[in-house]
């Protein structure tokens, strides 16, 4: 399906402010662990697939859970909530 949209407009652009994109979260609908350096030590970290306000599924896309701010990081804790689990403690 095509959509018709302002030239120059990008899907996972939900908005501007101040010339700054901006992208309205609607839910996260799965996630993936990844291991990440940590000094001499590895941590298990996760990403987070999210489902953008009025973007179709195919601009769903994976974030780093340090993209995630404010109302961001809740939607982490009902995201798991959802699952019937506990957020990682470092979520809390």
């Amino acid at each position: 399906m095509r959509y018709n949209l302002p030239e120059g407009y990008k899907y996972s652009e939900f908005g501007v402010v101040s010339g700054t994109p901006i992208w309205e979260l609607e839910r996260i609908v799965h996630h993936r662990p990844v291991s990440v350096q940590k000094g001499s030590r590895r941590a298990l970290k996760f990403e987070y697939k999210v489902k953008w306000v009025g973007l179709p599924q195919v601009e769903d896309e994976y974030l780093s859970e340090r993209d995630f701010v404010g109302e961001g990081l809740q939607a982490i804790r009902e995201y798991w909530n959802t699952l019937g689990l506990e957020p990682p403690s470092h979520q809390k």
